[in-house]
């Protein structure tokens, strides 16, 4: 990861924290860090129908790629119906810091 792409998901990640401060609803798991094969990873809980998700992101995000979501305690076709409605939403955002955009863009028209 460049310095540039770890800057970015840090930013990006401590304005996550600050919005999801709810007990419980962020937890970080990996820190974006220079140097680092991987981007950051961390889980977030949301309003239905999103729910609790897994989010990764790739190491050259949000200059290239982006994030992936991965539901969590769903399974199915509703699950998956989510989850491509949150890759369809990162989509429109290629090159761009988008996670807070997805996630309140998929809560407001009920994927």
């Amino acid at each position: 990861m460049n310095s540039d792409s770890a800057r970015r998901q840090a930013a990006e990640i401590e304005a996550l924290q600050a919005i999801y401060a709810e007990d419980g609803e962020f937890q970080l798991l990996q820190e974006p860090a220079e140097g680092q094969d991987a981007g950051a990873s961390f889980k977030i809980r949301c309003p239905e129908p999103v729910g609790g998700l897994l989010v990764c992101l790739p190491a050259a995000y949000p200059a290239q790629g982006r994030p992936a979501f991965i539901m969590e305690r769903k399974c199915g076709a509703d699950a998956e119906a989510v989850q491509l409605g949150l890759q369809e939403l990162a989509n429109e955002h290629l090159g761009e810091e988008c996670i807070f955009e997805v996630l309140s863009r998929a809560t407001e028209v009920q994927l």
